[in-house]
């Protein structure tokens, strides 16, 4: 009796605790930089996606408020392709969501609500 008991929770870490925990810890690993003309995130064990600013056709603000400086979601698109998710808890989220509304030209920015 005793071992299915043990054996139940640790099927239950291994299955439903220990992924949350590191899908927490992977949101706070990610980071946002702008360098040069690329807007770089590094990723989860140290990847990295670099966008040339040039390059975004449209950026995406997601908001409950309809105005881009209260955005809950970025989603920046190079082509027909969605190739970033930019959300509030990743360092320096703010900074980016003010540069890409200076440097984006208002043609390329929509708004959602």
């Amino acid at each position: 009796m005793k071992d299915e008991e043990t054996s139940g929770y640790i099927v239950y870490a291994l299955f439903f605790i220990i992924p949350i925990l590191l899908g927490i810890l992977a949101i706070f690993v990610y980071r946002i930089s702008v360098i040069d003309n690329y807007i770089i995130i590094r990723k989860w064990y140290g990847r990295r996606v670099k966008v040339k600013i040039d390059d975004i056709t449209k950026v995406v603000f997601a908001t409950l408020s309809g105005k881009p400086v209260d955005a809950t979601r970025i989603h920046i698109y190079k082509g027909k392709k969605k190739v970033l998710s930019l959300d509030p808890v990743m360092e320096n989220y703010d900074k980016m969501k003010n540069y890409l509304l200076d440097h984006i030209g208002e043609e390329k920015i929509e708004i959602i609500t």
